[in-house]
């Protein structure tokens, strides 16, 4: 039975003032605002005189007012996108520097990694030593040379899934996109006119992921923390005047921290100009929930060209169920001038 939760994730188009939550922090902890400006996500190029490279690490990121330990890649909860031709294929430096594994009586490897991207076809003649697929230990790299198959230009995800801990590792962040571009030949004039890699400008990237999804009747990361043996990055702190922990408030559903954040960001906002054409690019690295998708057409006329990195034969309109892992990429023109909302109503 389908269960609505309790909560909406927001992208406004159009732009508020931040809000303030000063004096709030890890021991005195409050509502969480949302609000800030959409952050771009990092562009990784990628080819074969040029690898990239992708570090993952434990870091402390800050969301506001909280911090909280994370694995993820490149330094950031939004992970970059990785963005390669069909010519050069995928060519990667992997990197783990993660901490040895802990010791737990489940025997999780939470810091073993690997890179997978979804829905990729790779050419298995080119299939060199290192498995894309392969476990990296703690303190060990690998790279990773792949050719992909003709007409695959489109959006993929990427992430790092291991050992029955594939729901831990991508609410924490290991979760990203991956871009095989397009090229004058295989798509319409009108979409090559707002695609990188030469109109960047023109293409607006949206990675959603349940990393801030700690509520009991969300994805409750707490608890998944617990079960993988991450004791040592659970937000354990007292809060001030009381015995509870940072964590019992997370996980209160009172509370309302049951977010799928957009580009790593809480409720973010974003400024279009009326009758402009984008190219959006949504997709979901949330680990289990999927998200329906609303769109006010009374201000923006939108069409899905592709999804799942396969292209349409023509524009048609655009599905509202966006399930885990998966990617749609639209054309949007707002032609009237306000502020409407992108609602992504999250359900299992």
């Amino acid at each position: 039975m389908l269960c609505w939760l309790r909560f909406t994730v927001l992208v406004y188009i159009s732009c508020f003032p931040w809000n303030n939550v000063s004096g709030c922090n890890n021991t005195a902890p409050c509502k969480f605002k949302g609000g800030e400006l959409l952050e771009h996500l990092d562009q990784l190029s990628v080819n074969s005189t040029h690898p990239g490279n992708i570090n993952v690490s434990l870091i402390e990121i800050k969301l506001e007012w909280f911090t909280t330990n994370r694995r993820v890649f490149n330094g950031k909860l939004a992970a970059p996108t990785i963005r390669f031709t069909e010519t050069d294929g995928l060519h990667i430096r992997l990197t783990n520097n993660l901490p040895g594994n802990p010791v737990s009586p489940t025997n999780y490897s939470i810091n073993r990694v690997m890179l997978d991207i979804s829905g990729l076809r790779l050419h298995p003649d080119t299939f060199e030593r290192d498995s894309l697929q392969d476990l990296i230990n703690p303190g060990e790299s690998t790279s990773i040379s792949r050719n992909i198959f003709n007409r695959n230009s489109g959006t993929y995800l990427y992430g790092t899934y291991t050992n029955g801990s594939s729901h831990f590792m991508i609410s924490s962040g290991l979760c990203g996109m991956a871009v095989v571009e397009d090229s004058s030949s295989n798509i319409h004039e009108i979409l090559f006119n707002i695609s990188c890699p030469d109109h960047c400008g023109d293409e607006i990237q949206l990675l959603f992921g349940s990393t801030m999804q700690y509520s009991q009747s969300g994805g409750d990361f707490g608890s998944l923390q617990s079960t993988v043996g991450d004791e040592d990055n659970r937000n354990l702190e007292i809060l001030t005047g009381t015995n509870q922990t940072l964590e019992d408030w997370l996980r209160d559903d009172n509370n309302g921290v049951n977010y799928v954040t957009v580009n790593g960001q809480i409720q973010p906002t974003l400024t279009l100009q009326t009758g402009q054409m984008k190219r959006f690019r949504l997709a979901s690295c949330c680990a289990t929930q999927a998200l329906n998708l609303t769109f006010d057409r009374s201000h923006c006329d939108v069409r899905e060209v592709a999804s799942d990195g396969s292209y349409h034969s023509n524009p048609r309109e655009p599905a509202t169920l966006l399930l885990p892992g998966s990617t749609f990429d639209w054309i949007v023109v707002c032609n009237t001038p306000g502020t409407f909302q992108v609602g992504k109503l999250l359900f299992t």
